[in-house]
């Protein structure tokens, strides 16, 4: 189910702009309020020397991990019929689910904009479930689609209804919700070479990143450039909430660590039932039956709301599992799969938006989860297997049918 992209294989414009995306993404989430704090404040950060270090070797052996080439992988001929099934399928079945999910973004929307951040709700499960299926079609079209001239009209269209709807959610709600609609799509033209990367591309989309990140905090009500006690220090606060370093100086000898393999947790909580298993579970605020995932954990022993999260740090996870070993080793193949990421989504497949949404969670692994990088391809390659037999199933049936017509006399 695999087409020859217009781009070189060897030369993919997406793979060094990951990479130096996801560096940005580690000084930011780690060592950026450290580095205000000694500009702007002029006071020592709360990050040990250790942890610095851990954090540099971690960096080291993801960019190790990534440079490593992974083998090609083989196209399967057989596929070639059934792509522009799917193609087809996947965007119809994004427009009937549009109406939906800009219905439900706009009440989410207008309801956040009457609570303050941190208060009420957050989005409930159904409404992620019709946002997550549009979103699963949508990607499916995007990355079957091999040559964007082809479908220039569709691919614009694709990207403001996937877009559109997370824009209103993250006004008054998380900002990674609206960079889950924008990052992949970007990440599969760039793969493709659907445009030419320049200085003022690169510019661009820098530009775009700081929106992303600042705008929804903006709006939500977050103090950001003013307010507080000390003015001059509000930005550096706004960045040092953001910072999940912290969290290895004050756990990695933490006593929960032997309650749960807390990676394996991250892996499967999407996966295996723990809830209903009773076993390693943790409570959070009301919440009960959670899975014991170190994120929230991190939670639970900081605020105790879900909705003000901790977040959590990759690199404690691989520590608390296995040490510095850990850290080394996991990093190297964590940075290799994101490889893998990047050169799949070079071609045209219906597994391309799978891809590219693991590439774009690996941005937020330095603040989050591995788990939040791999929890989705399960369910994602089921539901692409299913649509797939959907659209087999549909092309033998009307293969009698033009095989019947072909054959009729002509009177």
């Amino acid at each position: 189910m695999i087409a020859r992209p217009r781009c070189d294989e060897r030369n993919n414009p997406a793979r060094w702009l990951f990479l130096a995306g996801y560096i940005a993404a580690c000084v930011l989430f780690w060592w950026l309020p450290g580095i205000l704090m000694r500009t702007v404040l002029h006071t020592e950060g709360d990050i040990s020397g250790w942890s610095f270090w851990v954090s540099v070797s971690a960096l080291a052996c993801f960019v190790l991990g990534y440079v490593t080439r992974p083998p090609h992988r083989p196209r399967s001929p057989g596929g070639q019929a059934l792509l522009p099934v799917c193609r087809e399928f996947s965007y119809k079945a994004m427009l009937w689910i549009a109406p939906v999910a800009f219905l439900l973004a706009g009440r989410f929307a207008l309801y956040r904009s009457t609570v303050a951040y941190g208060e009420g709700h957050g989005i409930s499960l159904a409404y992620q479930a019709v946002l997550y299926v549009e979103l699963f079609f949508g990607f499916m079209f995007f990355g079957s689609v091999a040559d964007w001239r082809t479908d220039r009209r569709r691919l614009i269209l694709t990207a403001v209804v996937l877009v559109l709807p997370r824009v209103m959610v993250s006004l008054h709600w998380g900002r990674y919700f609206l960079a889950q609609g924008v990052v992949p799509l970007l990440l599969i033209a760039l793969a493709r070479g659907w445009f030419r990367i320049s200085s003022t591309r690169i510019v661009q989309l820098f530009v775009l990143v700081f929106l992303i990140v600042m705008v929804p905090a903006i709006t939500r009500g977050d103090r950001v450039f003013s307010g507080g006690l000390n003015e001059d220090a509000t930005i550096v606060h706004f960045f040092e909430q953001g910072s999940t370093l912290r969290f290895f100086d004050q756990y990695y000898e933490a006593s929960f660590k032997g309650r749960c393999p807390l990676l394996w947790m991250s892996l499967t909580d999407k996966v295996i039932p723990y809830r209903w298993l009773n076993i390693c579970t943790v409570q959070v605020g009301d919440r009960k039956g959670l899975p014991a995932t170190l994120d929230n954990v991190l939670t639970r022993q900081t605020s105790n709301d879900l909705l003000r999260g901790s977040g959590s740090n990759y690199v404690l996870e691989l520590y608390l599992t296995g040490g510095l070993g850990a850290v080394l080793i996991g990093s190297v193949l964590f940075g290799f799969t994101c490889r893998c990421f990047i050169e799949w989504i070079g071609y045209a497949s219906i597994y391309s938006g799978i891809w590219a949404e693991c590439a774009m969670r690996a941005f937020m692994a330095p603040r989050g989860a591995l788990g939040y990088t791999y929890e989705r391809i399960p369910s994602l390659l089921f539901a692409t297997a299913v649509t797939s037999l959907i659209c087999w199933m549909g092309l033998v049936l009307r293969r009698p049918e033009s095989t019947n017509s072909s054959q009729a006399p002509v009177a």
